[in-house]
């Protein structure tokens, strides 16, 4: 089949602000696109409100396709592509101001982009099923392209030893990271340290403190993939509270390199990734729930019921661009793209 047109591809390449799971998707996605693309750069950061009249986006031609790796919108003639990894913005936790801030950006700028394109992509059919219920807009197709890792994430390979036993965190202190009752159980298991892979130290030293663990707790921050993946294998369990997440990327990390998983199943996108199984914690707020399910995690195998070889970043850049293509190509999309 014929292309009905042919767009200008523009890819917003602007990846400083972001960080996270966000950060690990541009920066694995893009590189792997095939198709012809210009970047769309320039000193205005995605995440300023100021970005929403950047004068490089309203420059764009009607006939452009400006696809962004993740939520970044603003004034302009062209098709805008976007990522929505989740709508963590707009949840309750933030303070009233920045919610409602956020509130007005994501309905006066990210739904019409949206609408307009009538296309989005996401990382998750937990987050595919929240922007659907958001949208209201049945015109519009969400795309669930999934989310990868690093090939660094075996079971094969080094483990990390400091004399003792230790289980893992892994991500920021936001509040939806919830880590407060998981830093609380770790107070019973006196023979455990606690190793915290965050770039937020002091976040992580007070809560340490607070729950009189400082003298277990080692910190761990700039590391590379293959020195996370010897924390893994060497851990007793990966620890993560989420209440929810657009996908849980350091779960799925987990699980490839054979560790066990104790997490909240509030977070329906971990427990996708579980499938059911691993060491789920019903209430979320309750240390002694995570208490239990971490003591059952140290004398448990690792077991996952989970096809962990589907979550290949060359995977997902294929179905970005196959969306891409059919956006702004008019070209057919493949059934494995579409949810």
């Amino acid at each position: 089949m014929a292309a009905a047109r042919r767009s200008p591809i523009f890819v917003d390449t602007r990846e400083s602000p972001y960080e996270g799971g966000i950060l690990r998707y541009a920066r694995e996605v893009i590189p792997r696109l095939r198709l012809e693309w210009r970047p769309f750069s320039g000193p205005l950061r995605p995440t300023r409100p100021i970005d929403v009249i950047n004068p490089n986006r309203v420059r764009l031609p009607a006939s452009a396709l400006l696809y962004s790796p993740g939520y970044s919108a603003g004034f302009g003639r062209c098709t805008q592509l976007l990522t929505i990894h989740d709508l963590t913005h707009l949840r309750a936790h933030n303070p009233p101001l920045k919610r409602n801030l956020n509130l007005a950006y994501y309905e006066g700028f990210v739904k019409p982009a949206i609408r307009r394109a009538r296309h989005v992509l996401t990382c998750s059919e937990t987050s595919a099923n929240e922007i659907r219920a958001w949208l209201e807009d049945d015109s519009v197709t969400i795309h669930n392209t999934g989310c990868g890792s690093s090939e660094a994430f075996t079971q094969d390979g080094p483990a990390c030893d400091f004399g003792r036993p230790y289980f893992l965190y892994v991500g920021n202190f936001k509040p939806h990271k919830n880590p407060g009752p998981a830093f609380e159980a770790m107070a019973s298991f006196t023979d455990h340290l606690l190793v915290v892979v965050s770039s937020d130290e002091s976040s992580a030293r007070a809560l340490a403190e607070k729950y009189r663990i400082s003298d277990r707790l080692i910190l761990q921050t700039g590391i590379s993939d293959e020195e996370l993946a010897a924390l893994y294998r060497g851990s007793d369990a990966l620890l993560f509270p989420s209440l929810w997440e657009g996908f849980g990327l350091p779960a799925l990390e987990a699980l490839k390199t054979g560790t066990k998983v104790v997490y909240s199943e509030t977070a329906a996108s971990v427990s996708e990734i579980c499938a059911g199984g691993q060491f789920a914690v019903a209430d979320a707020a309750d240390s002694a729930e995570f208490r239990k399910q971490m003591a059952l995690a140290v004398d448990s195998p690792c077991e996952s019921s989970t096809d962990l070889t589907q979550f290949k970043w060359q995977a997902v850049a294929t179905k970005v661009e196959a969306v891409i293509r059919h956006v702004g190509y008019g070209m057919p999309l493949e059934e494995s793209a579409v949810n």
